[in-house]
């Protein structure tokens, strides 16, 4: 019998056979329905992830399986187990994010304020030994400091966005795919080395660029994998804290470390700065805001900006007249700012990330610079590439005679991060034809054997570990 106008033979032929058998499996109490939609007859599909422009279609030879009863378990019973599993894959498939923009953006200026302080700190010039001047100051004031509030305003975003998920297997993910992008740049710049300087490759250097995690090559890394690891345990900790608890926590750890620690100099109460330590007591901060302050308003968050650069102003401003009387204290000039747990610091990354969380907007173009963002600061944080472009490419001392450094100082600063960034697309291309052809598969793959194996099941069963789920 032919097929009616806009069905497949073959598919009509095989509804006719199943529509005949039927009547066999129907006296065992089986649905007749199909389980799947004839997507060439534009039926609609029962099965959520079909309308998401996906399509499931058994082979011939399969549906010839299910039809007969060969395939494996009772008659249509397969059918019905095939479409659960759909089913549920559907329901737990996450819906694509969107990133918001504005947050985008504002890592992108957290980046920007990260590399004006590497070209201010890795210069070829000391800019806190230099005779005291107006363009001095604001250099100090204004882009110097812009290295540590550019980290607490960069871990601020992933760390606000991390509280909702605690889970142990996303987090091992998280620092896996963190891991493969540290790699890879350090390796690149060992390659970059051995082709330009090959007196620079030392034993310690090939140890460290295949192991830059573990060997505290860049810091903020490092700090922020370890933070990773024991993230899905300190989250839940601390949320069980309840409010009164955890406020304590927020006050007591604020008046030992960045009231006591950061005003007095002498004093030295265990958080020295650039290590994990220092993103749980950031963490511990921001959490609590998050889960049990109301919003801070745009004028709060203006006014914690504005103190905290009247206090690093201050600071540049007394140590620097005092450097030029003394020759000494050449280093307190930059005391407020040296640290990411100084007030100073906090106000200013507080407030400004404040100032963005509140807005919403999308734009492609800002979304796609920010995904270069940590690249930035890998590709300009390199203990040997950094001298090729602090030093011999780029240099302070050939700008800061002119009355526009401020300017060309940013200036080099957007150029750097262009570069930078050109960079990152390329190895992002590569990564694409190679390991993110099934992004994260090679973790899954080891974490499903690590999980199921015989030392697993011993620890777990010895100290009575539950499974997590995905």
């Amino acid at each position: 019998m032919d097929a009616p106008r806009g069905i497949k033979q073959e598919d009509y032929r095989y509804e006719e056979h199943a529509s005949r058998t039927m009547g066999r499996h129907s006296k065992r109490g089986l649905s007749h329905q199909r389980p799947f939609s004839n997507p060439a007859a534009g039926e609609a599909s029962n099965d959520d992830s079909v309308a998401k422009g996906e399509s499931f279609r058994f082979s011939d030879e399969k549906w010839e399986a299910i039809i007969n009863g060969d395939s494996g378990s009772k008659g249509f019973s397969d059918t019905a187990l095939l479409n659960e599993r759909l089913h549920k894959r559907a329901s737990h498939r996450k819906p694509r994010k969107i990133r918001n923009s504005s947050i985008e953006m504002l890592r992108i200026l957290a980046m920007l304020m990260i590399t004006a302080h590497h070209f201010l700190g890795f210069s070829d010039i000391s800019l806190t030994e230099q005779k005291l001047s107006v363009k001095k100051i604001l250099l100090e004031t204004f882009l110097y400091s812009g290295g540590k509030i550019g980290v607490v305003i960069f871990f601020a975003i992933s760390a606000w966005y991390l509280s909702d998920s605690t889970n142990i297997r996303g987090s091992l993910r998280r620092a896996w795919l963190l891991e493969r992008e540290v790699l890879f740049w350090s390796l690149a710049c060992l390659a970059f080395t051995f082709g330009y300087d090959r007196d620079g490759i030392t034993p310690n250097l090939l140890l460290k660029s295949v192991f830059p995690i573990a060997m505290n090559v860049w810091w903020y890394a490092t700090a922020y994998c370890v933070f990773l690891i024991v993230f899905p345990v300190f989250a839940p900790a601390l949320r069980s804290l309840g409010k009164s608890k955890h406020g304590y926590l927020c006050c007591a750890l604020f008046m030992i470390w960045t009231i006591f620690e950061g005003f007095v100099p002498v004093f030295s109460l265990g958080l020295h700065g650039g290590d994990f330590l220092s993103f749980v007591y950031l963490y511990a901060l921001l959490t609590y805001y998050k889960w049990y302050m109301r919003p801070i308003t745009v004028r709060c968050a203006w006014a914690m900006i504005s103190i905290g650069y009247a206090l690093i102003l201050l600071c540049a401003v007394a140590f620097g007249i005092l450097f030029d009387q003394t020759g000494k204290f050449a280093s307190g000039q930059l005391y407020f700012s040296g640290t990411e747990y100084k007030l100073p610091v906090i106000l200013v990354g507080f407030g400004v990330f404040v100032l963005f969380q509140q807005k919403t907007y999308h734009s492609s173009i800002v979304n796609t610079i920010a995904a270069s963002a940590f690249s930035v600061y890998l590709l300009t944080d390199h203990p040997i590439i950094l001298k090729y472009i602090w030093h011999d490419w780029f240099n302070l001392s050939s700008i800061y005679q002119s009355p526009i450094v401020g300017v060309l100082v940013v200036s080099i600063v957007f150029v750097v991060y262009a570069l930078c960034m050109v960079l990152d697309m390329l190895r992002v291309a590569l990564f694409r034809l190679t390991f993110d052809r099934h992004r994260g598969r090679l973790f899954d793959i080891i974490a499903d054997h690590v999980a199921t194996c015989a030392l697993a099941r011993y620890i777990r069963a010895r100290f009575g570990i539950e499974g997590e789920e995905d």
